[in-house]
């Protein structure tokens, strides 16, 4: 798991027009976790700017784009588990 804050990065970033889910992969003792952070992007006087505020007319593409997530988090921890599970010796 990352120490500083330069070293976390998403393991995946899913998009739906200015809205995006980035997905973190984590570790603590009872193995890895992942957690979402939903933004929406754009420019305000030229300014690329990223805000946690949501309009009412996005919420649906925000709950789309949620269970996208969801979907991606699924499969992401069921690889997880394939890696975890010993391969069958050949002996």
């Amino acid at each position: 798991m990352a120490h500083n804050a330069h070293e976390f990065h998403p393991v995946d970033v899913l998009y739906d027009g200015s809205l995006s889910a980035s997905i973190y992969r984590g570790v603590d003792r009872l193995g890895p976790f992942y957690s979402v952070e939903f933004n929406r992007s754009g420019s305000i006087d030229g300014r690329f700017v990223t805000t946690k505020l949501f309009r009412q007319e996005q919420l649906l593409a925000l709950s789309h784009l949620s269970k996208r997530a969801y979907d991606r988090v699924a499969h992401l921890k069921f690889e997880d588990a394939k890696a975890a599970t010993p391969k069958p010796s050949l002996n």
